[in-house]
């Protein structure tokens, strides 16, 4: 099954990064939808770094990936 990050409520435009732990980029995506779905089933297990920036806004999370 295909694993996806769901992004919701995000009332404007922002960007999300996911990151290795070596501080790699991995994606760099814009975001302009409300809900937006980024597909993660071609990442490898691990542990990821997910920032979500835009104007006024910023948030971070780790996520891991076991598949």
């Amino acid at each position: 099954a295909a694993q996806t990050l769901t992004i919701t409520n995000l009332s404007r435009h922002g960007d999300v990064q996911i990151c290795n732990l070596a501080g790699q980029v991995i994606l760099n995506t814009d975001i302009n939808d409300i809900v937006t779905n980024i597909n993660l089933s071609n990442l490898p297990n691990g542990i990821y770094y997910v920032a979500l920036t835009g104007k006024d806004l910023f948030y971070a999370s780790e996520l891991i990936i076991f598949q």
